[in-house]
């Protein structure tokens, strides 16, 4: 008995629905049947080892943009960084313990060695993103849902993190997270940290999206010429471009 075209395209088509409906299914209870707890702990520990990656960086002061900051970042030491921090257009490279800052003026390049950066608690989240995903712990894990950002389709796990070292000016605050990660992947892409002070009363909000994960990129100093040189900085007239 030959079965009529238009019935067979109905009859594969509900099979193929069934079978991705039963793939969802599975799916869905493998990713639930582990803890959120131990999902997070082991995307933050990926994310903590991969050897390079790109990201964007934006801090927010009661709503009030402070800086908006895309990097790409080479273990152990190169980060390359440009944006807006306190409205002013910026753009550093450092490599290992140099930091160059190119003048938005001038065009030239200003030199410094990190640790005089270090002193003054500069640029701390900026260079080095991954210290706002490095906990002790994490208290209050639990499922807040799923939504789809560029890379793909996330799972949402919100809680409490408990930093390994305290961020600059922040050590008695009380900080609330959410991260966005691929389930397969096992990957932070997206984080939130809302940051509330009691004393002075502020509310600090830190977005940090992740991605470009272990892929090949360069870092290079800019072109030097015609050095000035004094004890604190030097100055050099060529652009990296």
């Amino acid at each position: 008995m030959k079965i009529p075209q238009k019935l067979a395209y109905i009859t594969a088509g509900g099979v193929i629905l069934l079978l991705i409906f039963i793939y969802a299914l599975f799916y869905f209870f493998s990713v639930r049947k582990i803890a959120p707890v131990d999902m997070l702990s082991m995307s933050l520990q990926k994310t903590q080892v991969s050897q390079s990656f790109s990201y964007q960086l934006e801090v927010k002061l009661n709503g009030q943009v402070l800086s908006q900051v895309n990097g790409q970042l080479i273990k152990p030491d190169k980060v390359r960084l440009k944006g807006k921090i306190y409205k002013s257009e910026v753009e550093f490279i450092r490599l290992g313990e140099t930091i160059y800052m190119k003048d938005i003026w001038t065009k030239k390049w200003i030199v410094f060695e990190k640790g005089k950066i270090d002193k003054l608690n500069l640029l701390v989240m900026e260079f080095s993103p991954l210290d706002l995903l490095a906990y002790k712990q994490v208290l209050n894990v639990r499922y807040k849902g799923r939504e789809k950002l560029a890379p793909g389709k996330m799972l949402i796990i919100e809680g409490q993190p408990v930093f390994q070292k305290d961020l600059p000016g922040l050590k008695d605050a009380n900080f609330q997270g959410i991260y966005w990660l691929k389930p397969g992947e096992r990957r932070i892409y997206q984080a939130v940290l809302e940051v509330k002070k009691a004393t002075p009363k502020q509310t600090i909000k830190i977005k940090i999206n992740l991605y470009d994960f272990n892929q090949k990129f360069e870092i290079k100093p800019p072109y030097i010429k015609n050095e000035f040189t004094s004890d604190k900085f030097s100055i050099y007239s060529c652009s990296n471009n």
